[in-house]
């Protein structure tokens, strides 16, 4: 379930400290992000796994809940799992990968929960597809699926077995969607 903590301007969200679950910022409200299960932490792991080889070879970082901040307004999201070309990550003065991410990512994934309300859910990927990611993936272990979206396309729902084609973003790059589901009887 999404719980609306408070409503507080975006660099008030972002000087508030650490704290699970996780917190986004949503239109000028704090919104508590699903506690992840098992099911989830498992399929996180997957998913990241999958896509770290093929990812790195083609010069993108796999991130897994990080704080993108991005859109006009703008919103702070931490997708599941994210993907992002290696070249459009801010940097720190030493060069490596900064903290904080003011972009949006080129493909993010999130993993349906149980207790999560369809209606955030679709207000979260509608967003990400409106102001600059490239494909956005939604992986629901209940149904053995998962629900694919990119910029006016229609929704596509790719079942297990099949594969999950991000070459349009990644170069090569196919999700085995049976690899991920049969994670959870490993």
């Amino acid at each position: 379930m999404m719980v609306a903590i408070q409503r507080m301007t975006l660099d008030e969200f972002l000087q508030l400290p650490p704290r699970e679950p996780a917190l986004e910022f949503v239109d000028g409200e704090v919104v508590e992000k699903v506690a992840p299960d098992a099911h989830h932490g498992t399929l996180q792991m997957a998913l990241g796994m999958q896509l770290l080889q093929s990812a790195a070879a083609a010069h993108f970082r796999v991130l897994t809940e990080v704080r993108f901040i991005f859109g006009d307004p703008p919103r702070a999201y931490l997708p599941d799992v994210a993907v992002v070309a290696r070249d459009r990550l801010a940097r720190d003065d030493s060069g490596r990968m900064a903290r904080r991410q003011d972009i949006a990512p080129d493909v993010a994934i999130e993993v349906l929960s149980p207790n999560e309300r369809a209606a955030h859910l679709l207000d979260k990927l509608s967003f990400y597809l409106a102001h600059g990611v490239k494909f956005a993936l939604a992986i629901d272990d209940e149904k053995d699926q998962a629900v694919i979206y990119r910029p006016g396309v229609e929704a596509i729902t790719v079942p297990s077995p099949e594969t999950v084609d991000l070459s349009s973003v990644i170069p090569g790059l196919a999700l085995d969607l049976k690899a991920v589901f049969d994670s959870l009887s490993d």
